[in-house]
């Protein structure tokens, strides 16, 4: 039986002078990204026109991560952006542009490749935690936690993480999350709480307790060899995790917060290793990871069976977000391209009416 081919990119958005760092849907149709010489840019994606650019939104150590702020008031008109100058930046999309200054901004000192995290899934209630930036700092056993709404340098609390039997290292990927915490055996609801999950360089995946001001509720080492634990992504339920490494596989982790355990297994290896980024569709259907092998792939989810491989990029691929309407995958490149993908649409309509035909 002949193998379906995998597709070609809706579309493509070239622009940026250097690497791209980090992209991020906006709205169906708008998608903010992130370079490595300072460079922030929003894109319409009908027109695949750039709609605003700001060539000194952080210094020429270049941008690491953007993200749209989902699920605070009025939202949709903001974004973050986190430079490796040490900055978190907030930034309003209407009035965003050659000549604008942040909202705000908040200093975590950290001058690496840790991606600040905000809430994975705001839910349709609203809570404390949909104002809150998990932010690296310049020690590699502290985070910092920043509310939006104070505007202040100061972090609203300092979470150390104490010394384990295994060394961790430095942190290197960040996860805001909730999760239910059961009354009884058979309560399958329960209290929805706020946790942090931190990846360090040792493979190690600690589960932290927000309310309990960052108390490790659990941790394992997921990663074999050593390998540092680049990325992860939560699922929705806050039970899981899909994690990549720098070394040649990607993993599973569940762990489960009232019995304070942590289990992992992996379930994929490939020749040329080192993923950048692993993000779950909205749907909870499907998870894509990107490769420093230039390709992205695509699992799924709850099989974490293969479905794709989706190659365009001419170099590493550094970072992945799905539209909210599951609609689109876009995915960004140090060979300074975006690219946008329609992968099991949940409509057979909706990446059609976001991208215009070439």
């Amino acid at each position: 039986m002949a193998t379906k081919q995998a597709p070609e990119p809706l579309g493509v958005l070239r622009g940026h002078g250097a690497p791209v760092n980090s992209v991020g849907f906006l709205s169906a149709s708008t998608v903010v990204s992130g370079a490595g010489d300072g460079a922030v840019k929003i894109w319409d994606l009908k027109s695949r026109r750039e709609l605003a650019t700001n060539q000194a939104a952080h210094s020429k150590a270049g941008v690491l991560h953007v993200t749209a702020l989902k699920g605070t008031a009025t939202s949709e008109y903001k974004f973050a952006s986190q430079g490796r100058d040490g900055f978190v930046k907030l930034w309003d999309v209407q009035s965003f542009g050659p000549a604008a200054e942040p909202l705000s901004k908040f200093y975590c000192g950290s001058y690496s490749f840790t991606k600040f995290a905000t809430l994975r899934w705001p839910g349709d209630v609203a809570t404390e935690s949909l104002n809150l930036l998990v932010c690296p700092s310049s020690v590699d056993n502290k985070l910092l936690v920043y509310d939006i709404r104070d505007n202040s340098f100061s972090p609203s609390l300092m979470i150390t993480v104490p010394d384990a039997a295994a060394k961790r290292g430095m942190c290197v990927s960040l996860a805001l999350f909730d999760s239910s915490v059961a009354q009884s055996e058979n309560d399958a609801g329960g209290n929805m709480q706020t946790y942090i999950a931190a990846g360090f360089e040792g493979g190690q995946l600690a589960i932290m307790d927000l309310r309990s001001g960052g108390k490790v509720a659990c941790e394992a080492t997921v990663t074999q060899g050593a390998n540092a634990l680049l990325s992860f992504d939560v699922t929705r339920d806050g039970r899981s995790a899909i994690c990549g490494s720098s070394g040649e596989e990607l993993y599973s982790a569940n762990f489960d917060v009232t019995s304070y355990t942590l289990r992992s297994r992996s379930f994929f290896s490939c020749t040329n290793g080192g993923f950048s980024s692993v993000c779950i569709r909205g749907d909870q259907r499907i998870v894509a990871a990107a490769g420093w092998d230039h390709r992205v792939r695509v699992f799924h989810l709850r099989k974490l069976k293969p479905l794709a491989v989706l190659k365009y990029h001419t170099e590493s691929v550094f970072a992945l977000d799905f539209s909210a309407d599951c609609s689109l995958l876009t995915s960004c490149s140090k060979d300074h391209k975006i690219a946008l993908w329609s992968i099991y649409p949940s409509s057979s309509t909706a990446a059609a009416s976001a991208l215009r035909p070439y």
